[in-house]
């Protein structure tokens, strides 16, 4: 037909995710990637591969830091930036601009929470546990916000989850990893946590990464 008359023809992105073989900072992404049933390559990088292949240009890092976003072969950085354009193509944002500014400043305090966790996990062992009380003595504050926006919905901004359910999620999930609950200090949230992992799409998503996590640490215990 003539072109004004062709149907109108979708092209696949292509998106590639790169980060080191952990959830981390990419486990959001991936949760929106899987919530908004995007297909990604989700490269996980070997041991070799961490700084060889950042330094000879193999993989493309704007700032020199993982993950790296590659949408199209446009590499995107900053963990943050990736997980709002992914929550934005998978459908999280809410239509409201105020909403979406709350839901944006749920998935920043989200990671305000984690961050100090994180650091201490992988900090001195003999520190550990200070610097763990130092945060458990923190998040009531932290979380007393968060408590309020939920009120008694399923999730933070009524009842359709939106990229402050995904991010608290992946927050909740990675501190308990690392050996802090932080929904002790606020037992309401635990409401977001288990609505978010109630999801079919995030249901799957979780049980094929726990998985395959439980077999890497099989492999590695048997070498």
């Amino acid at each position: 037909p003539p072109p004004s008359r062709r149907p109108p023809t979708t092209r696949m992105v292509k998106y590639v995710l790169t980060y080191f073989p952990a959830r981390g900072r990419a486990e959001a992404v991936r949760l929106a990637f899987a919530f908004g049933g995007i297909p990604f390559e989700d490269r996980r990088l070997a041991p070799g591969e961490l700084f060889g292949g950042r330094d000879s240009g193999a993989i493309p890092c704007p700032y020199q830091q993982f993950p790296v976003l590659e949408v199209d072969g446009t590499p995107i950085a900053q963990s943050a930036t990736q997980f709002r354009f992914v929550a934005r193509a998978a459908g999280l944002y809410p239509a409201d601009a105020v909403k979406a500014a709350v839901a944006e400043s749920i998935a920043e305090q989200a990671r305000d929470v984690l961050e100090p966790i994180v650091r201490a996990f992988y900090g001195p062992a003999d520190a550990r546990e200070a610097a763990y009380k130092a945060v458990r003595d923190c998040l009531p504050r932290q979380l007393k916000g968060l408590v309020a926006y939920l009120g008694d919905h399923p999730f933070f901004l009524g009842d359709a989850p939106t990229l402050a359910d995904l991010a608290f999620f992946a927050a909740a999930q990675d501190a308990a990893a690392k050996g802090v609950d932080i929904l002790e200090a606020a037992p309401e949230l635990r409401r977001v946590v288990e609505n978010v992992g109630k999801l079919p799409a995030i249901a799957a998503y979780v049980a094929a990464r726990d998985a395959a996590e439980a077999a890497a640490a099989a492999a590695a215990a048997a070498k």
